[in-house]
């Protein structure tokens, strides 16, 4: 069998082999190379996935996806239903929960408040303090609402349980406490976390589904003092009735690493919004994301070379 990968270093090309030596490990050194190459690779590392690339992908039976979310994926269309798709799911936990409570902490401290201070307005002694004070408060007793509780949406919960904050979870399938969450609501519980939560993480994927999931009316629900974060994809959010929440101050605030359009345009009402936090796409960044990707990968290169179940197979139907 042929695995087919795009600019692999030598390294890693050997640990492929020392993973399963019964494959035969082609390295494509330019994306220009991969149409020619597909047409008898059993295997793909992607590279490039445009669906043309896979016009003579005759022989293809697994293609693993270095990414988590498939919304972005249309070269999914192209593959035919024997192929078994499998994602980086659960490799971008660490750094996005992280990620996600550096934003919570943010709004908690004011952080994003004194950081657009002058600097002769910072040391104002009382009259600063009376201008901060409404942007400061505990975490420890807070609620976080955290809407998509699979392994992005759990470590970021874990990692809030250690401040000491009460958790709510909205995943597909309703269950008892976890041990991590309070609770775990089914879909129709989303309106109940919106009203309760002190602070609502988006960790869902975009599907049909959940495309415009929070819109004017779901934004209208949340508690004045409440702030949401979107750790996700963009398109989860209504942007045009978040703005307007925002600018109404009918919540308090937003830590956004997503949104609808990426780079967000210049002209976007966000980047003026003293209530806030814009960062671009980043959540998921870290040095230690490679291994953890090589890692999942050769995991599941021996369980196909010995016919065992792959870990992270999508599910095209419903997205993820």
């Amino acid at each position: 069998m042929k695995l087919l990968v795009v600019r692999l270093s030598a390294d890693d090309v050997e640990k492929m082999k020392a993973a399963a030596p019964s494959v035969e490990i082609r390295v494509a050194q330019s994306d220009g190379a991969v149409a020619g190459e597909m047409a008898d690779a059993e295997i793909y590392l992607p590279g490039p996935r445009e669906p043309e690339h896979f016009a003579n992908a005759k022989k293809l039976r697994w293609v693993h996806c270095m990414w988590a979310g498939m919304d972005h994926s249309p070269f999914l269309s192209a593959l035919g239903q024997d192929v078994i798709v499998t994602n980086s799911a659960g490799v971008f936990a660490v750094p996005i929960a992280e990620h996600s409570l550096a934003l919570i902490t943010a709004f908690s401290r004011g952080i994003h408040f004194c950081l657009r201070r002058p600097k002769e307005e910072v040391w104002g002694g009382e009259e600063h303090w009376k201008r901060l004070e409404p942007h400061i408060s505990d975490l420890e007793g807070a609620t976080l609402g955290v809407i998509g509780h699979g392994g992005i949406g759990r470590a970021a919960a874990q990692r809030a349980k250690a401040f000491g904050m009460r958790i709510l979870a909205l995943a597909r399938h309703p269950r008892q406490g976890d041990g991590i969450a309070d609770a775990v609501r089914g879909p129709e519980g989303l309106e109940d976390l919106l009203k309760e939560s002190d602070y609502v993480l988006i960790s869902c994927p975009l599907t049909e589904e959940t495309q415009g999931l929070i819109g004017a009316h779901e934004l209208s629900l949340m508690k004045p003092n409440a702030v949401i974060v979107n750790i996700a994809r963009g398109g989860i959010i209504d942007e045009a009735a978040l703005i307007s929440a925002l600018q109404s101050r009918k919540i308090r605030g937003a830590g956004l690493d997503v949104t609808s359009q990426e780079p967000l345009p210049f002209d976007s009402p966000l980047w003026e919004m003293e209530n806030v936090i814009i960062t671009p796409h980043v959540g998921g960044s870290s040095p230690m994301t490679w291994r953890r990707q090589l890692d999942l990968f050769l995991e599941n290169l021996r369980r196909y070379a010995a016919a065992r179940p792959l870990l992270n197979v999508v599910d095209r139907e419903i997205g993820y």
